[in-house]
């Protein structure tokens, strides 16, 4: 799929996703089905964007003002020019802005294999479909994507005019064979362009498939499963069932990256949970403050997404470990919660656009400057820290040390007296372990948020939490709790007097 030849043939129709050249619009007598009904559930890959409804989201805006020197820097590396250049020939000085969202759907037994071997089964199937903002005057963009075909390959221009039909309010084309070359296909493509709801639409793939598309036949269903969770959270996501080969080249990866799983349990739940994971998604949630991000793993029951739970969390305990010992860690590793329900798993955190500076930073990229504002402005202010108060407006009380191993991930259970009308969102304190007479034998710091709920506790109410804690000494006996910091639900934070 990474052939030249089909880089052209998607790079023809890239170069119409983006017009901004002042093109009119018109009024719609017809509709497209929307780009999302491109999914069925025989949907092996699935790809959605939703740039319209993140590009309207807070966080979009400051990341889009904080991201120019990191464009430039990647387009002037000499490593990155082959791969960018390649679907956007022809887009020069075209906008971004005009693309509303798009949609890419394959479908195919062994379509992961056909792809890296450029070798297509007759089930092998690809559409793609795009929606812009606005409804563009039909003939003036066919005419660009004539333009921008004939520039790329000439003499293409004539051959794709003789295949034009009007079907409806769509215009049709059939794509030549030799625009892919010696790449043997065992099916036709083409390529649709027409009104769609809200916007403009193209359409390309598999001829078959894309007719399927445009006559409203496909219904836009992932296969049941956290595919069909994803679609109705996130503004951008993917799915793909796990082929067979993938899974054991995962399990086997854990298992020898950590020396092998016959003597740490850990590992072995680990592997054990990846060896029964059926399916794979990535969203992203654009808020206010950050960018939501949720990996999720589908497995074959709810056995196989608690042995990942588990074994994930301890991983993640450890990292949150480290980072709370190292000032330069990414913070965003503090967010990361881990949960079971069913067969899914999921993982998920929160990105900020502190965590994306201090990236750009580590990397030898100087984001943008802040631009300064007033209030009422239209920017986002600061995150409001409530002034430092000498009376803590929560508790935190150890209650037991449940049993574990030393030097493994121990839990805690903890009670949260919340005396604030304010839900407590995340704490960070510090166990103090001691022995029977009371002495320090060691400490351990940490952040928390709850791994399910939005918060740790709701206002002016008092919980019952389990707390993950490592390095507990095996001769302690008690542990007393140091409270550094409360986050709560508004944003806003309560620290101790120095």
């Amino acid at each position: 799929m990474n052939s030249p030849q089909f880089r052209l043939t998607f790079s023809l129709a890239a170069a119409i996703l983006i017009p901004g050249l002042g093109l009119h619009s018109i009024h719609a007598q017809e509709s497209l089905p929307e780009p999302a009904r491109v999914f069925s559930s025989k949907t092996s890959l699935a790809v959605y964007f939703d740039l319209q409804r993140a590009s309207q989201s807070g966080i979009w805006k400051a990341l889009e003002s904080r991201l120019g020197p990191l464009r430039e820097q990647l387009s002037s590396l000499p490593q990155f020019q082959p791969q960018l250049a390649a679907p956007l020939t022809g887009m020069s000085g075209l906008q971004t802005e005009e693309l509303a969202e798009f949609a890419i759907a394959i479908e195919g037994k062994n379509a992961f294999k056909n792809m890296e071997t450029e070798q297509y089964d007759p089930d092998f199937s690809i559409v793609a479909a795009a929606r812009f903002r606005e409804t563009i005057d039909q003939e003036k963009l066919i005419t660009q994507l004539l333009d921008e075909a004939d520039k790329q390959k000439p003499g293409l221009r004539a051959t794709l005019e003789q295949s034009r039909q009007r079907v409806g309010a769509v215009d049709w084309f059939d794509l030549p064979p030799e625009v892919f070359g010696d790449t043997k296909l065992p099916f036709a493509l083409s390529l649709a362009v027409g009104p769609g709801q809200g916007g403009s639409m193209i359409g390309i793939g598999k001829s078959e498939s894309l007719r399927g598309f445009v006559a409203g036949h496909s219904d836009g269903r992932l296969p049941a499963g956290i595919g069909a969770a994803l679609a109705q959270r996130g503004q951008m996501w993917l799915y793909f069932p796990v082929p067979s080969a993938m899974i054991q080249e995962m399990s086997a990866g854990v298992t020898a990256g950590a020396g092998g799983a016959a003597n740490n349990p850990m590992v072995a739940g680990l592997s054990k949970g990846l060896e029964k994971v059926r399916e794979f998604g990535l969203g992203l949630s654009f808020g206010n403050n950050a960018v939501g991000v949720e990996v999720a793993l589908g497995c074959v029951d709810a056995a196989a997404a608690n042995d990942l739970q588990q074994g994930l969390q301890q991983f993640i305990g450890m990292m949150q470990m480290v980072a709370a010992q190292h000032a330069t860690a990414p913070k965003l590793l503090t967010r990361l919660k881990t949960s079971a329900s069913g067969t899914a798993f999921r993982l998920t955190t929160d990105v900020t656009v502190q965590d994306v500076e201090a990236l750009m930073k580590s990397s030898g990229i100087s984001p943008a400057p802040r631009a300064r504002t007033t209030p009422g402005a239209g920017a986002p202010l600061p995150v409001p820290v409530a002034p430092v108060a000498t009376e803590a407006p929560a508790q935190v009380e150890f209650l037991e040390l449940l049993p574990g191993d030393e030097q493994q991930l121990r839990y805690t259970r903890l009670r949260i007296v919340n005396k604030s009308a304010e839900p407590v969102k995340e704490i960070r304190v510090t166990f103090n372990y001691q022995d029977r007479a009371g002495r320090p034998i060691g400490k351990w710091t940490r952040r928390h948020q709850d791994p399910i709920s939005a918060n740790l506790a709701p206002g002016n109410s008092t919980r019952e939490i389990r707390c993950p804690t490592f390095h507990v000494p095996s001769t302690t006996a008690r542990v007393a709790m140091t409270l550094h910091e409360v986050v709560f639900a508004d944003g806003t934070k309560w620290m101790p007097a120095p």
